[in-house]
This record gives structure tokens, C-alpha cells and sequence, in this order.
């Protein structure tokens, strides 16, 4: 807690420059997807996360998806994960 108080006010303080940071995060999605894709048996987990994001991005829209698709993606594995683990 305390670390978590510090690191808040140090961020004030301390400037980070972010450009390209958009980039670097979505070729790592992608690379990550790519991989799990070569897999035929983790296919429908690709899917999986790949519906949830259009789910998401349709329902809250381009600037709010990313913590509902996450939500959402862990409700989805954990709610079938019996039928997905077989």
C-alpha cells in the first residue's frame, strides 16, 4: 500500500515519454494471438478473446474496451472452463 502511495506521488513528479508505446503493446498482441494460433488446440481461445474484444468494442466503444474485454474474457474461460480443459 504504501509502495503503491509513493509510486503515485513520484508519477507527478517524473515524466515518461509515451510515444510508440501504442504501437510496441499492439505487436505484442498480435505476436501473442499469431502464437496461440499456431496451435490448432488453443484456437478457441483465440476466439474466445477476439469475440470478447468486438463484444466490448461494440458495447463501450473505442476508448473503454479494454478492461470490459478482459472482464469479460476471464468470465468466459472460467464459466467454460470444464468444456475448454477436456
Amino acid at each position: 500500500m504504501g509502495a503503491t502511495a509513493l509510486g503515485g506521488l513520484l508519477g507527478h513528479f517524473l515524466t515518461f515519454d509515451t510515444t510508440g508505446l501504442d504501437f510496441a503493446l499492439t505487436a505484442l498482441f498480435v505476436v501473442l494471438f499469431l502464437e496461440q494460433w499456431k496451435k490448432k488446440e488453443n484456437r478457441p481461445f483465440g476466439v474466445i478473446g477476439l469475440a470478447c474484444a468486438a463484444v466490448s468494442l461494440a458495447v463501450f466503444g473505442v476508448d473503454n474496451l479494454v478492461i470490459p474485454a478482459m472482464v469479460l474474457i476471464l468470465a468466459v474461460l472460467l464459466g467454460g472452463r470444464k468444456r475448454l480443459c477436456t
